[in-house]
């Protein structure tokens, strides 16, 4: 099943992991009391299902900070000297990127370079 379902989101390992998870948390449910093979497929389905999806949002969510990371880079670039003096505040840098101050404060700190 966890072949089936493979996508380039998660690796194979991974969705057979999840499916093994979601196995054993099946076999735990007390109902219902007979647990045929559909029923447990569908289980195991839907547990891997579940992660990919979180997967996925993960993926995207990373990809935002990744993008968010560059962005920041390629202004403090354009905006220093080429002596590398700074030579805007974290304020204007805020105003010129539309993001909030603590949202680049949290950036900086991400990428070690908030010294």
């Amino acid at each position: 099943m966890a072949a089936e379902l493979n996508c380039e989101e998660i690796y194979l390992a991974d969705l057979i992991q999840e499916a093994n998870l979601a196995l054993l948390a099946a076999l735990k449910e007390s109902e219902p009391l007979v647990k045929d093979d559909t029923w447990m497929r569908g289980r195991i389905r839907s547990g891997i299902l579940h992660a990919i999806e979180e997967q996925t949002q993960q993926k995207f969510r990373d990809d935002y900070l990744v993008s968010k990371v560059e962005n920041l880079e390629s202004a403090v670039k354009e905006l220093t000297d080429d002596d590398d003096t700074t030579r805007f505040t974290i304020d204007e840098l805020a105003v010129i990127l539309d993001m909030n101050v603590d949202e680049i404060r949290d950036v900086l700190r991400l990428t070690g370079d908030d010294k």
